[in-house]
């Protein structure tokens, strides 16, 4: 409260020790514009009257003394009072584009104190982090509009003040035109980008329609992904298990040459040690069948697998979808996607084969 009392007391000292100097001749303009000395005498009536309401802490009617005076004289001093006094009301957009045009304008007023511009500074920086900056870019020639307002005459790269929030741009040449809306955060520069398009708005919308039927027709049904996934898991666990029989068989072996040490056992029939060997030879036998028909049972499941992944029949459903035949959620209705699964079901599926000399695979279905 105390700094706000000593802000509002050198705001009122800057405005009476500026007004003299404001509006008796410390203008900026060429001599062909200067005011008349009707002019001036009514800019430093209001001018004053501005002051005596800053005095009174009527902020807004001295806003309003100020703008009237500002719209008489465009001296930098007469500025920075009319910003300052928009700021205390609220009228947080205007005080911004203000100081900015006060820094622009006092630069080439000697009678501007660095302490003043200084301040402006300070202010423009407090005003800054409560508004939003929109820049906008649009095509060259386009009537630009801001919230259904035509934009204030500025160079559109140059980003002008807004009320944070929502804002809709709209640009328009002849019979094009482009509408963004855009979100603006206090503190920052928001970017505005309109461009015409090629493309109608009735083909843009068309589009992501188009994109969805695609993705379905290359996506996998749940009874391919079933399918790919048992046989895939089915193939590892066949090959472990052929590994793990081999390495059993190879053990069984070295074992039994350990025990024999070189020595055959032809005709020993009563030798335990040859006893141990035989039944050590026998479940080498067995644990090699194993693997091999874990190796086989393998390479059965890997072309199970590649062939679901390959050759798995598209679902009629999809095949035929067209934007007639779709539901209004643009996806096929119940009753063909079931029909479509009970299709896959019976259409395709893969079964091992046994014989006394083969092993292989037969694949059942219509391609």
């Amino acid at each position: 409260m105390v700094q706000l009392r000593m802000r509002d007391a050198l705001y009122r000292r800057l405005g009476r020790g500026f007004a003299l100097l404001a509006l008796l001749g410390a203008t900026s303009a060429r001599a062909e514009t200067e005011p008349s000395a009707a002019t001036m005498q009514t800019a430093r009536k209001l001018f004053s009257e501005g002051l005596a309401l800053v005095d009174a802490s009527n902020q807004e009617g001295a806003r309003l003394k100020f703008l009237e005076a500002w719209q008489l004289v465009k001296a930098p001093s007469v500025l920075f009072n009319l910003a300052r006094a928009e700021q205390l009301t609220g009228h947080l957009t205007d005080a911004f584009e203000h100081y900015r045009l006060f820094q622009t304008l006092s630069v080439s007023d000697p009678k501007i104190s660095a302490s003043l511009r200084t301040r402006a500074q300070e202010y423009l920086a407090e005003v800054t982090a409560k508004i939003g900056q929109l820049r906008v870019e649009a095509p060259a020639d386009s009537s630009v509009t801001l919230d259904g307002a035509p934009l204030a005459e500025q160079p559109r790269s140059e980003p002008r003040a807004v009320v944070a929030g929502k804002h809709v741009v709209t640009a328009a040449l002849g019979s094009k035109r482009a509408t963004v809306e855009v979100e603006c955060a206090p503190g920052v520069v928001t970017n505005a980008v309109l461009g015409f398009e090629a493309t109608s708005p009735i083909a843009l919308a068309e589009a992501p329609a188009l994109g969805r039927e695609s993705d379905t027709a290359h996506s996998w049904s749940t009874a391919k992904t079933a399918t790919v996934a048992t046989l895939s898991a089915g193939a590892v666990i066949a090959a472990t298990s052929a590994l793990i029989f081999r390495n059993s068989a190879a053990s069984n072996l070295d074992e039994a040459k350990a025990l024999l040490g070189g020595r055959g056992c032809v005709g020993d029939d009563t030798s335990a040690l040859c006893a141990r060997a035989r039944t050590l030879h026998s479940d080498h036998d067995a644990a090699m069948t194993r693997s091999s028909v874990a190796w086989t049972t393998t390479g059965v499941l890997a072309l199970g697998t590649a062939a679901a992944v390959l050759l798995w029949p598209r679902s009629p459903a999809v095949a035929s979808a067209s934007p007639n035949a779709r539901g209004n959620a643009g996806s096929p209705s119940v009753a063909s996607r079931d029909q479509s699964r009970a299709n896959a079901r019976d259409s395709f599926f893969v079964s091992p084969s046994l014989g006394h000399n083969f092993t292989g695979a037969t694949f059942h279905g219509q391609f």
